[in-house]
């Protein structure tokens, strides 16, 4: 049975970074080593995930689903033909070639995903591609986003937002620490930092 962990960082102000000050946040989930590659981004228009919280990578081929992040990351495992999926606008290891597409994506214009693999606290490596991950979120508008859990209830209107997302049981409280860090840098101290817990 999955144990479903989402650890959110937002603006609780609503601040939104530009385009220069979301790339430079990015880096520095990479620099503080909370994120690693290889990564994905994901481009679309935002939707509520119709086929229930957990997953639904059908949806996610052709949606950004911002209730979902275990769709989004997971879908990396499922598509075997990568024209099937319309979403996806960068899928590799490269960090000067997902900055290159990064670039091009239509920031503020299109609601956009970004999927990491997660430097777990451990020193051990969250792997995007089985079941737990970052997703990075910076959509056009804000959108109401609901993590149902068993301990622990997230529920709120966000538009640029980061997910540390498992799926595997692991406790991901830890991480919060570095993200918090990252958040005050560039949200200042209004921060959203929350949970969502099945156990």
């Amino acid at each position: 049975m999955a144990v479903f962990y989402h650890l959110v960082g937002a603006s609780a102000s609503g601040k939104q970074l530009g385009f220069a000050e979301f790339q430079q946040c990015i880096q520095d989930l990479l620099n503080e080593k909370l994120i690693k590659f290889p990564a994905a981004i994901f481009v679309g228009d935002a939707q509520a995930n119709p086929d229930g919280y957990y997953w639904s990578t059908d949806a996610a081929y052709t949606a950004i689903l911002p209730g979902s992040p275990g769709s989004m990351i997971e879908l990396l495992e499922e598509y075997e033909d990568i024209a099937s999926v319309e979403t996806l606008y960068y899928d590799g290891n490269d960090e000067a070639s997902f900055k290159a597409a990064l670039e091009r994506a239509p920031f503020g214009k299109k609601d956009i995903c970004l999927c990491f693999d997660l430097i777990l606290p451990e020193g051990g490596r969250g792997r995007s591609r089985y079941g737990e991950g970052a997703a990075i979120y910076a959509l056009a508008r804000p959108f109401p986003v609901q993590y149902a859990a068993l301990k622990s209830t997230f529920q709120h209107e966000l538009s640029q937002f980061v997910v540390f997302y498992t799926s595997l049981g692991r406790n991901l409280q830890p991480m919060k620490p570095g993200l918090q860090q990252v958040m005050k840098r560039y949200f200042g101290e209004e921060i959203l930092l929350a949970e969502s817990v099945d156990r």
